[in-house]
């Protein structure tokens, strides 16, 4: 304690001879000093690391909300079809299909992977997941391809996803 002291001493005396105005302005610049830091160093991380919680808790809950809603026909998928992958209801191909979608939704299709018992893999990176939602939406409404499984993973930036899909014409 007594080496504290010491070391405060100098500045003890050196606040001192201060004038009045110069104690006061000190004093003022250590308060909203200490007020600046506050905000930076914890008040403002905070909000930040809420208001990215929030927004991946609203993306979860889109995503069981939409999954819930298509729970039968994904089990109806998952239990196999007998479409065949190179022809959706229409007549066109499943390939032409996803690309078609993609390209509406402005998504660039990283790879496509024809696989077995007529189902065809898809990966997409950096993709923001609503976009992701309306073309698994749109697939599957319009042309009857539907989502056998999904694997997502969070991307660099907030809402955006990479995403490797297994769909079933």
């Amino acid at each position: 304690m007594e080496k504290i002291a010491t070391q405060l001493n100098p500045l003890t005396a050196r606040w001192g001879q201060l004038g009045e105005r110069d104690r006061l302005a000190l004093t003022v610049l250590a308060a909203v000093g200490f007020v600046a830091m506050i905000y930076f160093l914890i008040w403002q991380p905070v909000q930040s690391w809420s208001d990215e919680s929030k927004l991946r808790y609203e993306n979860n809950v889109a995503l069981v909300n939409w999954i819930k809603q298509n729970q039968s026909t994904l089990l109806a998928a998952k239990g196999g079809g007998n479409r065949g992958l190179t022809l959706a209801r229409n007549g066109r191909s499943v390939l032409s299909l996803v690309n078609q979608q993609a390209r509406k939704l402005s998504l660039n299709i990283k790879r496509l992977e024809p696989k077995e018992n007529d189902q065809l893999r898809v990966w997409v990176d950096g993709v923001e997941f609503n976009r992701l939602i309306e073309l698994l939406y749109g697939l599957q409404r319009q042309f009857d391809i539907e989502l056998l499984s999904i694997n997502l993973e969070k991307g660099k930036e907030s809402g955006m996803v990479n995403a490797s899909l297994v769909l079933g014409g």
